[in-house]
């Protein structure tokens, strides 16, 4: 029988979740905590619907985004399994939306993000039109538009993109494309039989259209002027495969139990061991936002010499971040009613190392980075108030307006450490840089740029 979680573990966890929401004035949060045998640990934050106040809870219903990328790559080794798709096959087998060079990308160069092709920016134009931001005038409407507007991507790709990481929505359209073609079945029903419905997932959907009627669903709220505003579902049925997954904590929860399993749940193998492992090991190393490796539909980190496999997603109006530590045995999932300034991939990187027993802020960066800034952030002011300055943080990277009489310049701060374990940082310039250093003293905060000396206020 699963044990719960040890209590001063769940304190910690609850405590990073919310003071996560409440720094960032997110509505709400759903978090589950599972090992291979079931949850550990479930909860609601906040609100699932600002207006009302309705709480979230871990059956609240959420776009999970590109979470459901690691969903496509499943169902594409299900077809693997099956011998009905080769992962050396080129894609242009398996897809009637042709483009030049759609004969040499193969299904595995799809499924790790190293076909060559770069982002299209297929899903920025499907999420502006839906959540009722400014339309960039592309017309993608059905899959007679989408094969148009592949059409010149081919002469994207050459020698110097060829096996280079580079982040793909539209591959994974295209991975969604194979499933259909290998299998008969439109690509949300296929994934609803093979999958959803093996693992229990009763609830979740690809069904945005519908996303209004369901009952436990966190309002989709989008920044605005005003603050946070409720807006229409992004829902975008072309781009169902890198993004379209609607689901719960808890019911991703049973996911990521049979992804801790080698892929099977409750007695029902999904997929054979030996290829899950495949999508669960690096084929290429990614850029740095996207963990130490990749694999198919999943991000590998290493957390304090623990591997952490996870995946985030942001669909303007919701977000999101599973992961599974498979030495330990564990895994969580988190979804959030916005996409706030501070991701939940960052929160559920500190997640997993209090279940490893870490100390977030010494493991995870960008935690480490984000509890110091706020020391920093503030007025300062030099010798008889003639030279001043304002540091503040612009979501994730420090601003520092300095103002010397009446002759201003304003500087972007680049830490030399990422985890600002000291305060030193660097301004680019053309041609040079300008090094800035915050001095901690027993009574404040001293800040040196340029020729200038200034105290915190």
């Amino acid at each position: 029988m699963t044990k719960p979680l040890p209590s001063e573990t769940r304190s910690r966890i609850e405590s990073l979740v919310y003071e996560w929401l409440a720094d960032t004035a997110a509505p709400g949060a759903s978090l589950t905590i599972v090992d291979a045998d079931g949850p550990l640990f479930e909860t609601g934050f906040g609100a699932r619907r600002l207006k009302t106040n309705e709480p979230a809870t871990p059956e609240t219903l959420y776009g999970f985004a590109s979470v459901t990328k690691s969903f496509t790559a499943l169902a594409t080794l299900q077809c693997v399994d099956r011998d009905e798709i080769a992962l050396d096959d080129p894609i242009a087998k398996h897809t009637d939306t042709a483009f030049d060079g759609a004969e040499e990308i193969t299904v595995e160069e799809l499924l790790s993000h190293r076909s060559g092709l770069p982002s299209l920016a297929m899903s920025t134009v499907l999420l502006a039109r839906n959540a009722g931001m400014e339309d960039t005038g592309v017309p993608l409407a059905d899959r007679e538009d989408l094969s148009r507007f592949f059409g010149g991507a081919g002469a994207l790709r050459d020698d110097l993109s060829a096996g280079r990481f580079m982040y793909n929505n539209a591959g994974y359209v295209l991975l969604s494309h194979a499933v259909e073609s290998a299998t008969g079945q439109p690509f949300e029903e296929y994934v609803d039989e093979w999958i959803l419905s093996p693992l229990g997932m009763d609830r979740s959907t690809f069904d945005g259209a519908r996303y209004d009627t369901f009952e436990n669903r966190a309002t989709p709220h989008r920044a605005g002027d005003d603050g946070l505003e409720e807006t229409s579902f992004p829902a975008r049925e072309l781009s169902y495969g890198p993004g379209g997954l609607i689901t719960s904590t808890s019911e991703l929860g049973r996911y990521l139990r049979c992804n801790l399993a080698g892929g099977t749940l409750d007695g029902e193998r999904l997929v054979s061991e030996e290829l899950l492992e495949r999508a669960h090991t690096t084929h290429v190393e990614p850029l740095p936002r996207y963990g130490d490796g990749y694999g198919y539909g999943w991000s590998i980190h290493d957390l304090a010499g623990t591997t952490l496999i996870g995946h985030g997603g942001s669909l303007l109006t919701s977000s999101a971040a599973v992961g599974f530590l498979p030495e330990r045995g564990l895994g969580f999932a988190l979804g959030c009613a916005a996409q706030p300034e501070v991701h939940p991939t960052e929160i559920g990187m500190g997640i997993a190392a209090l279940l490893c027993d870490e100390e977030p802020r010494e493991v995870v960066p960008a935690i480490a980075y984000r509890e110091r800034v706020g020391q920093l952030t503030g007025e300062y002011e030099g010798y008889r108030g003639i030279t001043t300055a304002t540091v503040t943080d612009e979501g994730g990277s420090l601003s520092l307006a300095l103002s010397v009489g009446p002759i201003e310049q304003t500087y972007t701060l680049v830490p030399e450490d990422p985890s600002l374990a000291s305060f030193r940082f660097l301004s680019p310039e053309p041609g040079r840089s300008t090094p800035v250093e915050f001095v901690e003293r027993g009574d404040g905060i001293d800040l040196f740029v340029d020729r200038h000396r200034l105290r915190r206020q």
